[in-house]
């Protein structure tokens, strides 16, 4: 709970019916909890198979292989780092996730092992995609690590471009509007001078768009 809160203070009631409608769509079996076929159908399908593993390997929420199933709690803290990524917390999590071997930093072999499946997405998509160097070369650019070929946590929470970062090693569907966005400029001063706006701006569209669908599902309905 201390974790939530330090990301978004507390639930407005937009928060919490983007959040709750969102959990409620996913969870199919209406078994109170999130598995990992059902998670799997967030954000259209757009996070990679390798961050959707590492989600539940107990890295970054409470749920483990064992059970294989997210409390609404671990959802509430997936989706708030999934939609608020320029948020220091958030940019936690995702580190956690992409540091596999848990030392601290993100190594070449790391950052490869998630872009691995990336491209290979693109090219099923029919897009041409960047070879790794070409690729990497781009993400230290990003990030201005300050020891070479390894990106730690305080580098990437420097980097005004952590998002875009991390959406090229975990997301499909985000790092494919981050290509068609403007670049924002290279930066590598303090990135939180601002407040965080990813996760304001996320629940504003999904709000209405959710209740939207809700108004069309009542009429026909009737």
């Amino acid at each position: 709970e201390e974790e939530m809160n330090q990301m978004t203070g507390y639930f407005a009631y937009a928060d919490f019916y983007v959040i709750y409608s969102t959990f409620l769509r996913l969870d199919a079996d209406r078994d109170g909890f999130i598995s990992r076929p059902e998670l799997s159908a967030y954000g259209r399908e757009g996070l990679l198979s390798i961050a959707l593993n590492r989600v539940f390997q107990g890295c970054v929420c409470s749920a483990t292989s064992l059970t294989d199933s997210l409390s609404y709690t671990d959802f509430v803290r997936f989706m708030l780092a999934e939609e608020g990524k320029d948020h220091p917390t958030a940019i936690e999590f995702w580190f956690r996730l992409l540091d596999l071997d848990g030392d601290g930093v993100l190594s070449l072999y790391e950052l490869e092992t998630f872009y691995s499946e990336q491209r290979q997405r693109l090219r099923n998509l029919d897009i041409t995609a960047l070879e790794f160097s070409d690729c990497l070369c781009l993400v230290l650019d990003m990030v201005a690590p300050r020891q070479p070929n390894v990106v730690t946590l305080s580098d990437l929470k420097r980097c005004r471009q952590a998002t875009d970062f991390i959406n090229t090693f975990v997301s499909t569907l985000k790092y494919l509007e981050a290509e068609r966005k403007d670049p924002a400029p290279s930066d590598s001063g303090d990135t939180f001078n601002k407040q965080p706006k990813e996760w304001s701006r996320f629940v504003q569209v999904a709000y209405n768009t959710i209740d939207d669908e809700d108004e069309e599902y009542s009429d026909t309905d009737l």
